[in-house]
């Protein structure tokens, strides 16, 4: 495999040569804006025609330009790391079905038939070679409703004629998760990759995230079905715990508000099954889980009191806390099944 090799280099401006000046990025530099494009001329046969700037300075380049690799990228995405499969198939789409979207809509692509001016946010770190130069192909205006992007016609049509069009439509994707073209080049590229392909989802945000493309929402596809097996369990026992535990605690109830001193080997009886309940509450992974242990918990001294002859403390009320807390463990088990 042919592999492109640049030389880089440390660009101190007082030292760097007419050439050079011509070929790296000066001015004013606008951040997270645009899109950009190698363009060269005829004077190198290695280099001619035009080329997604991140495709150009990939480890990959030439080799790494097809016309399924989009569908690619968003199909794995999508059985890796659900929220940016969809979020970049959303994204794509809004570029393939451009003609027919509403200029209100979150994403809004405008032609530019005359081009577009360059907004230097291009980060370059390695000379182009003589005969290339950078062109704007894409700026990306924030409005009231969403974004525009413009973009220039002639260069992206002839993006799409040689399969480079993954490479701009994700380069725009991820700036909507980074504001540094560095990163978004390097991720760009990453999931370009076989390695993207091949790497275990988990491994795939983890990478991502070293990169520091903000995947603070994301969760890993694996992630995402252990908490969803998670919560399955987590309601199937609150249900159960639910059906076994109240009828005793309605028993109970009657056995407290109906307390009489000579009920202490009963009460000693029914304090070792709160006990037995309480422990129960570990297979329950439900947040609410740590109020009901309090309530049960205070149950059991009340019992004791019992168990001494005492009477017991408005057991009234706290039963019916308890029964409150009992649902609410299940309603909770319940909407976390529902969301998962």
């Amino acid at each position: 495999m042919k592999i492109v090799i640049f030389v880089s280099f440390i660009f101190i401006s007082a030292f760097a040569s007419d050439q050079n000046a011509k070929n790296t990025i000066q001015g004013v530099r606008e951040i997270g804006n645009g899109g950009d494009a190698v363009l060269c001329d005829g004077k190198n046969i290695e280099y001619q025609g035009i080329y997604v700037l991140d495709y150009f300075l990939s480890g990959t380049f030439p080799q790494n330009a097809t016309q399924d690799k989009l569908t690619k990228i968003i199909k794995t995405l999508e059985e890796k790391l659900p929220t940016l499969g969809s979020e970049l198939k959303s994204f794509s789409s809004s570029y393939m079905k451009k003609e027919e979207t509403p200029y209100d809509s979150l994403v809004f692509w405008k032609s530019s038939k005359r081009g577009l001016l360059n907004i230097h946010d291009e980060d370059m770190i390695e000379l182009l070679p003589q005969n290339c130069s950078i062109k704007q192909i894409i700026r990306r205006i924030p409005r009231a409703t969403g974004i525009t992007f413009y973009y220039d016609e002639a260069s992206m049509t002839a993006l799409e004629k040689s399969n480079q069009l993954s490479w701009i439509i994700v380069h725009e994707y991820l700036w909507s998760r980074s504001t540094n073209a560095i990163d978004i080049r390097e991720a760009n590229e990453y999931l370009h990759s076989i390695d993207f392909l091949e790497d275990e989802d988990t491994k795939a945000l983890s990478i991502l995230d070293k990169l520091q493309i903000n995947v603070s929402n994301v969760k890993a596809a694996s992630v995402i079905k252990e908490e969803k097996r998670i919560y399955e369990t987590t309601l199937l026992e609150a249900n159960d715990y639910l059906q076994k535990t109240l009828p005793f605690i309605d028993e109970l109830e009657f056995f407290l508000i109906n307390y009489k001193k000579n009920d202490i080997e009963k009460a000693s009886i029914y304090n070792a099954r709160v006990r037995i309940i309480l422990d129960e509450l570990n297979r329950i992974k439900a947040p609410k889980v740590g109020i009901l242990k309090t309530w049960l918990s205070l149950l059991c001294m009340n019992l004791n009191n019992t168990e001494v002859g005492l009477e017991p403390i408005e057991p009234f009320s706290m039963i019916e806390t308890i029964r409150s807390e009992i649902y609410a463990v299940y309603l909770e088990a319940l909407l976390l099944k529902l969301t998962s």
